[in-house]
């Protein structure tokens, strides 16, 4: 780690001694799902015809703002045009000379039997002295080898130098941009605080943010989708790595995809940093909600309607101060009722058992079946709860069979579609309340005589 560091301070060195003809300044990172572009400039004032030489990162994208300057020339230069770059490789030659001497020198100390002569006491312990100093003049000129090689691979993979032409016809300060590819990450993340004693949400937004170099105070776009290939409309022939005067752009996305903005962020190195986006309290109605069909969970649900949409994303929810789970949060809509599902609560108990299924005969052609569950509900909150029941009974196609739904309270909601039944009440704290619920179904006597 602590070579790496050295090493980009090392570079960040080259940088302050003019290794570039032109400095390009970070001003805004683009992240997407797929790919992430660091965005540069360099401002100038033009009229006329205006030629610069620039260093711009390989693979690079280059345009220039505003719209009636136009960029008309680029040509790659070879990195063998830098002075500095030059200097470097001058300066390995040097010290690829210095070490090989060196080697020379210390290979004379295997002659030498110091055990054999060591009558000559002094003149031993000189030598021994001599060797000592030309073995520690060599490790250190072995480790400025070794960093300035990597300077110059690193400039070699990420630096282009460029000439290029910009006309205006009138005075204008123009900004020389470039789009370049960075080794960045993003990750959106909420933490969801219920609070059940004042009935709200509070939700926070974050960002965690990771990239491969240091920058400092650049605007940061983090947009939840991949990129797409924009359609470019040039005034005349395009030239490689360029786009003329800022060329229109079409993109293909949905309006509705959610993005990020974010000013002034400063980021270290392969460091992460952990960015506030938004925090906000939800006025909220919690409710349990217990679905007969899925086994007997009481799930804790919270019932909001937010004021701007919050974009799904991972998030970490908590409820009373509880940790619960970490989970993906759904897309809260904007002036609409929206759910939020903290799972399990653990201080509702459920319990559901069959307490009755017996058959009767009514008639000598008719029979009636009586089937009854019992849910025991068992709240162990120091408040008082809202419960949302839903079960089912069966349904008939059949004039022939007839089927109504019985229970102790009575139903909220009862679709004969699909035999589904709602109920609503509440549960004081540390009580229990029982509903009973069932159906009754009257059908023909099957003969089993009959032909």
């Amino acid at each position: 780690m602590k070579r790496r560091t050295f090493l980009f301070s090392a570079i960040l060195t080259l940088f302050s001694q003019n290794l570039f003809a032109t400095v390009l300044t970070p001003k805004e990172l683009n992240i997407y799902s797929d790919n992430s572009y660091l965005i540069s400039e360099y401002i100038t004032t033009v009229k006329g015809w205006k030629d610069l030489s620039i260093n711009i990162p390989k693979n690079s994208l280059v345009f220039v703002e505003p719209l009636s300057c136009n960029l008309e020339y680029v040509e790659d230069k070879k990195l063998t045009s830098l002075k500095n770059y030059k200097e470097l490789k001058e300066e390995i030659k040097t010290l690829e000379a210095q070490i090989l001497a060196l080697k020379s020198i210390l290979k004379l100390s295997n002659n030498l039997n110091f055990e054999k002569n060591s009558k000559y006491i002094n003149s031993i312990k000189a030598l021994e002295t001599f060797f000592e100093k030309k073995y520690l003049e060599y490790i250190e000129l072995k480790e400025r080898l070794d960093k300035k090689e990597k300077n110059l691979v690193y400039i070699e993979k990420t630096v282009q130098p460029v000439n290029i032409s910009v006309f205006c016809q009138s005075i204008e300060t123009v900004k020389i941009k470039t789009r370049s590819p960075i080794n960045a990450k993003s990750e959106v993340f909420y933490y969801v605080l219920g609070n059940t004693k004042k009935n709200t949400v509070y939700l926070e937004n974050r960002i965690k943010l990771k990239v491969d170099r240091d920058l400092k105070n650049i605007k940061v776009n983090i947009f939840q989708y991949k990129t797409r290939t924009p359609y470019l409309e040039y005034n005349s022939y395009p030239v490689r790595m360029m786009k003329i005067a800022g060329p229109k752009r079409r993109y293909n996305e949905a309006t509705t995809r959610y993005f990020y903005t974010i000013n002034n962020v400063s980021l270290k190195k392969n460091l992460n940093k952990n960015i506030l986006i938004s925090k906000t309290v939800l006025p909220t109605n919690f409710q349990i909600v217990i679905n007969g069909r899925y086994g007997s969970v009481p799930n804790l649900i919270a019932y909001l309607k937010p004021k701007k949409m919050f974009p799904s994303a991972k998030a970490y929810f908590y409820i009373d101060g509880v940790f619960l789970k970490s989970d993906y949060m759904n897309t809260l809509q904007r002036g609409e009722k929206n759910k939020i599902s903290f799972g399990e609560d653990k201080l509702v108990k459920v319990y559901k058992e069959k307490v009755k299924d017996i058959t009767l005969k009514i008639s000598k052609k008719r029979q009636r079946r009586y089937v009854k569950w019992r849910y025991t509900i068992k709240n162990k909150h120091d408040k008082k709860i809202l419960v949302r029941l839903i079960d089912y009974i069966p349904v008939s196609s059949s004039y022939k069979i007839k089927i109504e739904p019985v229970s102790s309270l009575i139903w909220k909601e009862y679709d004969k579609v699909n035999g589904e039944l709602i109920w609503e009440f509440s549960v004081p704290a540390g009580k229990e309340y029982i509903l009973e619920f069932g159906y009754k179904e009257t059908k023909p006597i099957e003969n089993n005589n009959e032909k």
